[in-house]
Parts: C-alpha cells; sequence; structure tokens
C-alpha cells in the first residue's frame, strides 16, 4: 500500500469520526438551548409527527406507530435532555419483538458510553426497563441511550409476515423520576 494510499484512508477515517462528533455535538447544543421535557412527564412515542419524540429518536428507528415506535436494526441510539438533576431513574415501557420461533430479546444498554445491566426480555408487551441514574449521570444535560440487540430479527425471517425490519424492542413511552 502505498504512502499516499495510508494518508488518504486517514484522512477519510479522521473526516467521518469528526461529521459524527459535530453531529452528536449539534443535537447536544440544541438540547442545552431549549430544555423540552419535565420531571414526571410521560412521553409517548406513537406519533409520526411529534417533534419533540421525532428529535429524541436518534439513530436506528422505524416510523412511529399508533402504539409507539419499533427499534430498527441491530443498534438504536436515544438522545434525550436531563429534565432535572434531581432525576434518578428512567422508566421505558416497550414491547419485544419475541414469538414462539424467537423466544427472547437480549439487548445491552449503556448510557452517555456507561454500559449498564443487559436487559432480558421474554414478552411481547409491558415490558419496563428501569434504568438507574448515578450521581455522576444526574449532572449530565443530555442523555445519549445506545440500545445493542443480539438477536433483533424481522417478522419475515420468523415466517410472521413481510415486514423486512430488524425489529428489537417497541418503545411506546419513557419518563423520568
Amino acid at each position: 500500500m502505498s504512502m499516499r494510499s495510508i494518508v488518504r484512508s486517514t484522512l477519510t477515517a479522521l473526516c467521518i469520526c469528526l461529521a459524527s462528533y459535530s453531529l452528536i455535538a449539534a443535537y447536544a447544543h440544541f438540547w442545552l438551548t431549549e430544555p423540552k421535557i419535565k420531571l414526571g412527564q410521560v412521553i409517548s412515542f406513537n406519533n409520526p409527527n411529534d417533534k419533540l419524540t421525532n428529535e429524541m429518536l436518534f439513530l436506528g428507528w422505524a416510523t412511529p406507530e399508533p402504539w409507539g415506535v419499533w427499534s430498527n436494526g441491530e443498534k438504536a441510539i436515544l438522545i434525550l435532555p436531563n429534565p432535572s438533576p434531581n432525576a434518578s431513574k428512567l422508566i421505558i415501557h416497550a414491547r419485544a419483538f419475541v414469538n414462539p420461533k424467537h423466544a427472547e430479546q437480549n439487548i445491552d444498554i449503556s448510557i452517555n458510553q456507561q454500559p449498564l445491566p443487559s436487559a432480558r426480555l421474554v414478552k411481547d408487551s409491558d415490558n419496563t426497563i428501569t434504568i438507574t441514574l448515578d450521581k455522576n449521570l444526574q449532572s449530565s444535560k443530555v442523555y445519549e441511550i445506545d440500545f445493542r440487540f443480539h438477536n433483533a430479527t424481522s417478522p419475515l425471517a420468523s415466517n410472521l409476515g413481510s415486514d423486512t425490519r430488524n425489529l428489537g424492542i417497541g418503545i411506546e413511552w419513557l419518563q423520568f423520576q
């Protein structure tokens, strides 16, 4: 490999990293300048025209449906403003894409790049994921919640229809407490 190719590859990788960083920084700036939610407020993800929730669905989400929104792929990210330095937990009420052929949904979760305990969902509805916000997290102005799905799959692959989206969880609502 020539030196020119190495330099070109390195610069390309650097540009991609900087573009990702500037996108996240721009998003964080938006949230920092305009607080959007309150402690105790229930935030529903069932309206495709809701600007607030659409801004929170940063990466890896399908279009919201009347009940909520499915993740679509092996990774999904929510960007949420911290409603209060007194918020001690985040409650996420969700569905899981599980069925007799696909019995569980295993999810690695991190918040602001801090790994949290994994979630294992075995019910198709009425699942609750509780994220405890320690003192370090409580001081954050913005939360980046990263979900990694070990076994997201499509209804098509499970012979349950023609939907090709790789579904993991479907968020119905969330609330900071």
